[in-house]
């Protein structure tokens, strides 16, 4: 008898587990290339709309390209052995339509 109830509370548990919705969560997702040639880095950002308006105030809002490079150059940068290398300039895309 105590082992049909032990395997009937097994074989619902594994039901409850097996019938458990799943749960997810969306990862932020940005792309970027890097070219290195000589002592210049070019780096390339692709920032989906939903990621770029997380850098807004509202949250909900696209930023301007300025934004959105300075939030990126407050955070990404090269650096040779352990000295940060000096930023020469910096450019933005418009946005695609």
């Amino acid at each position: 008898m105590r082992l049909r109830a032990r395997a009937a509370l097994t074989l619902t548990l594994l039901v409850c587990l097996l019938g458990a919705p799943a749960r997810a969560h969306t990862l932020s997702e940005s792309f970027s290339s890097w070219q290195v040639n000589g002592d210049t880095v070019q780096v390339d950002f692709t920032v989906p709309d939903r990621e770029a308006k997380r850098v807004s105030a509202t949250g909900k809002d696209l930023p301007s390209n300025e934004q959105l490079g300075r939030y990126l150059a407050d955070r990404v940068g090269a650096s040779a052995g352990r000295r940060p290398c000096a930023r020469r300039s910096w450019s933005w895309a418009q946005p695609r339509q």
